[in-house]
């Protein structure tokens, strides 16, 4: 398995770590932007919902107001009233049915005389349309509607309160929400000759709201000046100021500081720990009056038309804020994800061409220098050895000469050695410095392992050291130079060895790896002595260190040299213990 070098993961964490951070901050900034957008979104969309409400509550009303004053201005209603009876009252009435049959809006138009008496009356129903006879007509003249609808002026008309119908004392069923509507009717010579009436369908205008009201975030609410619904979030609520056990079910009582703020401004948008509430009252009577007079239901705040007020409310709720929040929040994390994964390919691609590079001129300068000292080393090799063989000779000659003076001798023998181990320094600089010359092939690991161990017999001389393997694969064959692989493996024994007096035991495992290249065979060698210091980690393959008394301080450089020429690896472990771990990774025989 593929181990990336802790110079490759410091690099990549020096790019990635920034460029996430930069990425965050981003799509943070982005996030709230994103947000801030959202809620002006929402805030105009609220406003268009409510203007639009406005808009189908003046338009429905002067729709009913245009009626009222056509069916107020009717040629037949006028022959009726020149004394057309009762020839007069059927034309009416069918004129009547003809209309409530083609607008659909109303429920109820009835004219009637100046007494209170129903003189004409039609019903509209669904199947079919009713023309009430002469023997059912009613006295109305206790009525509220008649009674103000008497007192105006030519051209006046009287709106009465937003309600439920009442049939004979009781609310009727189902429930039929009505508005109605009368202007008095005047002979040409002034006298005051009865009134027109119109029952308006609320529910159509209802609907007509809830139509307006798609596209809402929220609910969409109509209230009364009283702060009660007439269209609200569920039909329990609505009309409970027309039931007595209901008087308390409201918005105003729902929500009072909401309905506080409410009540206090004609319109506006403020948002609460509720949600979001945009507002606009709404006084359709004196929206529609153009050069007709109109008056209010005594039951209202003022006899005057600018009194009829209601209130248009919609409220997005916290929690729908929030889904919109969440799902906004869902999409840039998702965005931020893939960003990271781009990132995280993208540092991990240039944090290896970094190192590749950096490598490639740490080769590059390493080559040279190496070049210039094999060239300095071959050319002082070659005279230190002319001085050191005739140097040699002498000794050669004199330790005969002396031979039998044992304490010369015995110092003669000793610059020999010094003589000796100065021409293997010599050997050692100059191997270290010369170009790498691989001849590669399939070479069992194992078997060159043992061959090493073997070679060191004589460094095991007198001490009980085991060599244990762990075999972690069946196959340790990898593509290699024997001898330098040999010589890479000996050396790593040969410091195990030398690590302490008291090294019982070498630790060698075999592993399957992987390299960016191939499949590969890791092989771990670790001793149970006592380990490796902070700065022997740290300069451990650094050319001419060492802490042998009688060292180069070049086989661990040698050694990653070597590894390093088959497109290897070589480093230490993780220095926990017993003892020092150097790990070496090389690559497999390419099929």
């Amino acid at each position: 398995m593929f181990r990336p070098s802790r110079q490759l993961l410091l690099r990549f964490a020096a790019i990635f770590l920034p460029l996430v951070a930069v990425t965050a901050l981003i799509v943070l900034a982005l996030y709230f932007s994103q947000v801030a957008s959202l809620r002006e979104a929402w805030q105009a969309n609220e406003r268009d919902v409510v203007t639009r409400q406005q808009q189908v509550i003046g338009g429905e009303l002067r729709t009913v107001v245009a009626d009222v004053m056509i069916l107020s201005q009717l040629r037949t209603l006028r022959e009726l009233l020149a004394g057309g009876e009762p020839e007069g009252r059927q034309a009416l009435a069918e004129e009547y049915r003809l209309f409530l049959e083609q607008r659909r809006i109303y429920d109820q138009a009835r004219f009637l005389d100046a007494e209170g008496m129903e003189v004409v009356r039609v019903n509209y129903r669904e199947r079919g349309t009713e023309i009430v006879p002469a023997d059912k007509l009613q006295d109305k003249r206790d009525r509220y509607y008649f009674q103000e609808a008497a007192r105006l002026a030519s051209g006046q008309l009287y709106v009465s309160p937003f309600d439920l119908n009442v049939e004979d004392g009781a609310i009727e069923r189902p429930v039929k929400p009505t508005i109605r509507f009368a202007t008095p009717v005047f002979a040409d010579d002034g006298a005051f000759r009865g009134v027109v009436i119109v029952n308006y369908l609320g529910a159509r205008l209802l609907d007509r709201l809830r139509e307006a009201a798609i596209g809402a975030l929220g609910d969409v609410a109509l209230v009364n000046a009283d702060g009660y619904w007439l269209l609200g979030p569920s039909p329990e609520q609505e009309w409970a100021f027309m039931y007595a056990e209901k008087r308390e079910i409201s918005f105003a009582t729902a929500f009072p500081e909401t309905w506080r703020a409410i009540a206090a401004a004609e319109q506006g948008q403020f948002a609460s720990r509720e949600g979001l509430w945009t507002h606009r009252e709404v006084r359709p009577l004196a929206r529609i009056q153009s050069g007709v007079g109109f008056t209010s239901a005594p039951s209202s705040v003022s006899s005057d038309a600018r009194d009829y007020a209601w209130r248009i409310v919609a409220h997005v709720p916290v929690a729908a804020m929030e889904r919109e929040a969440a799902r906004l929040r869902d999409g840039l994390w998702r965005l931020f994800t893939a960003l990271v994964l781009v990132l995280f390919v993208v540092a991990w691609l240039w944090a290896r061409v970094a190192l590749a590079h950096r490598v490639a001129r740490e080769q590059l300068l390493q080559s040279a220098r190496l070049s210039a000292i094999g060239e300095a080393m071959t050319a002082l090799t070659h005279e230190s050895r002319n001085a050191l063989q005739r140097s040699q000779a002498g000794l050669d000659m004199l330790v005969k000469r002396v031979a039998d003076r044992p304490e010369a001798v015995q110092l003669l023998g000793e610059v020999q050695a010094a003589q000796y181990f100065l021409r293997d320094q010599y050997e050692a600089v100059r191997d270290y410095a010369a170009p790498m010359r691989l001849s590669c092939e399939a070479v069992d690991l194992r078997a060159v392992v043992c061959e090493a161990w073997e070679d060191l017999v004589g460094l095991r001389q007198g001490r009980a050291v085991a060599l244990v393997e762990h075999t972690g694969t069946t196959d340790t064959t990898v593509w290699a130079d024997r001898r330098a692989a040999g010589q890479v493996l000996r050396n790593l024994l040969q410091n195990a060895l030398e690590a302490s007096e008291s090294v019982s035991r070498v630790d060698v495992r075999y592993e399957e790896a992987r390299m960016p290249s191939g499949p590969a065979v890791r092989i771990a060698v670790r001793d149970d002595g006592p380990g490796m210091s902070r700065e022997q980690r740290m300069r451990a393959f650094e050319p001419f260190f060492t802490t042998k008394a009688r060292g180069t301080g070049l086989g661990m450089a040698i050694c990653r040299r070597i590894v390093e020429a088959h497109g290897g690896e070589i480093v230490l472990g993780d220095g926990s213990p017993p003892g020092a771990e150097v790990i070496l990774v090389l690559p497999r025989p390419r099929e």
